[in-house]
């Protein structure tokens, strides 16, 4: 491992390292426009300029790369000096609308403008100006105007979700970042809602975000994505509770620091007007006691034979556990449905979509409920008399209930925990509403096994309770032996079955990974 001196501070960081990221590890910030560690080195913002001994020149900190015995200077006199005037060239034509730019608060021209900025221009020519407000696909919208010319965009596209959709037109002054409409490519991929972190000016902001809140009046909760199997780490971006945006968090092990559009926009129904309003027994309001009560005694009531649970996997792993729980209890079976063609493990597109749209198929398949083509089968033939359906909003439960819809909407005794209205709520006998992921805690487990922690940002909407108490309150009501009173409880109980389906998911990944590369050589 080399060892270098940074700022007169000694430090060995790994190999392959550029100067960047080697200052980060000892807590140094080199500012920067261009480079992301994600994306091709291109140097040329010029804002990250160092001093390296024995180089008479400023060197970039982004393509010089660390090796044994570097001396490296961060704050100097000379390296301050430049750095201002990078900035004077790049605020020679931004407009400085930062009261009413999106980024502001979050933006890196900013921020640099703060520490580098000189307070006054010495240009006195026009500032070049474009058309503002032009629409980029349907999630963005373009303002050239703030343009840096960083080409982080670009490079985004063209490296990460492989579709060159965008360039740059025209030279010097002139040049502007360019959509490759024209040529019929659309910018409309499942990733460009990345462009609102990524773009360190607020030349491409998110149509959805726009003019809604400033960041700064946002809390910021830690969760997971629970809109497919691969369980992307994000933030939460919240107020008076109500979800403003959700961003990216960076894990390398699950999304590194993308988000697909579908998980960063696809929030709304936590807000939507279906979102059942309370308790329901026979379509009339009721109070929480008389629903809990009511849906309890409907459960014991048809024999073991006749009842069952169907569980969607937006469960979390406590509450599949209590799901568990209940079953034995009742002597029924819980289950979920097989959704068409879909495999837990298969990839929808190269980078993170999935197509298993459940959050924790891994997690209910290791407290053993699993698909069930037989429950189907009995639903449709009129066997079953009392179902508890939980979270059937879920669209891969939905779609694989579509067959049997009309057979669930007429089972007499049908009990259904869900937080929005389907037409499986209307048909019930009793409706129990539940929170949405946002509005509760748990874990879920993604498609490699791997137990990922979910935050409750804010408390369930209306009369709404967490799953897991609703869960709780039927299991006990049937006689089960729990001990869990805490969805921590809970955790600690299921954390070793949850370890051993992620090496067996492990093991199994490994398995086809050889077979794909046996199938590709032969």
């Amino acid at each position: 491992m080399p060892k270098i001196t940074i700022d007169g501070i000694e430090c060995e960081v790994a190999d392959g390292l550029n100067v960047i990221e080697a200052a980060k590890t000892i807590g140094i910030h080199i500012p920067h426009f261009c480079y992301h560690p994600a994306l091709s080195l291109v140097g040329q913002c010029r804002m990250c300029l160092i001093e390296l001994d024995p180089i008479p020149k400023l060197q970039t900190a982004c393509s010089t790369f660390v090796k044994d015995g570097m001396v490296i200077r961060t704050n100097t006199e000379k390296v301050i000096k430049a750095r201002k005037a990078i900035m004077e060239f790049l605020l020679i034509n931004h407009p400085l609308d930062c009261p009413e730019c999106d980024q502001a608060g979050e933006c890196d021209l900013q921020n640099n403008s703060f520490e580098f900025g000189q307070g006054f221009s010495r240009f006195e020519e026009q500032k070049r100006t474009y058309s503002r407000d032009i629409p980029v696909g349907e999630k963005l919208v373009r303002i050239q105007d703030r343009c840096i010319h960083c080409t982080r965009c670009i490079r985004f596209f063209r490296e990460i979700v492989q579709n060159e959709v965008m360039t740059y037109q025209w030279r010097g002054n002139n040049t502007a970042m360019t959509p490759l409409e024209q040529d019929g490519r659309r910018l409309d991929t499942n990733y460009s809602g990345n462009m609102h972190e990524l773009c360190p000016c607020g030349a491409l902001t998110l149509k959805d975000f726009r003019f809604k809140t400033r960041p700064w009046n946002l809390t910021n909760t830690e969760s997971v994505c629970p809109l497919c199997s691969t369980g992307c780490n994000i933030f939460i971006d919240h107020k008076q509770r109500k979800i403003f945006r959700i961003r990216p968090r960076v894990n390398m092990a699950v999304n590194t620091w993308w988000i697909c559009d579908i998980g960063r926009i696809e929030f709304k129904y936590a807000h939507s007007q279906t979102r059942i309003a309370g308790p329901r027994v026979k379509g009339a309001d009721a109070d929480w006691k008389t629903a809990l009560d009511t849906a309890a005694g409907l459960l014991k009531t048809t024999g073991a034979s006749a009842t069952a649970i169907l569980c969607s996997a937006d469960a979390t792993n406590e509450e599949a556990l209590l799901v568990k729980k209940l079953a034995a209890a009742l002597g029924c079976s819980a289950a979920s449905l097989p959704a068409p063609g879909v495999d837990p493990l298969e990839m929808e597109d190269h980078l993170l979509l999935r197509a298993d749209k459940a959050a924790n198929t891994q997690g209910l398949k290791a407290l053993g409920i699993v698909p069930d083509p037989a429950l189907a089968d009995k639903i449709s033939g009129g066997a079953i008399k009392t179902l508890l359906l939980i979270n059937p909003f879920n669209k891969q439960l939905a779609a694989a209930l579509e067959g049997i819809r009309d057979a669930v909407a007429k089972i007499p005794n049908l009990v259904v925990l869900d937080h929005n209205e389907t037409d499986f709520s209307k048909a019930a006998a009793v409706v129990l509403p539940g929170a949405v992921w946002a509005e509760k805690n748990g874990t879920f487990t993604n498609y490699k096994g791997l137990v990922q922690r979910i935050t409750q940002a804010f408390a369930p909407a209306g009369k709404a309770r967490e799953d897991f108490g609703i869960l709780l309150a039927l299991a006990q009501s049937a006689g089960a032996d729990i001990a869990c009173k805490t969805h921590i409880d809970a955790y600690n109980e299921i954390r070793d079955d949850l370890l051993k389906l992620e090496a067996q998911i492990k093991k199994d990944i490994e398995a086809k990974q050889k077979a794909a590369a046996e199938a590709e050589k032969a």
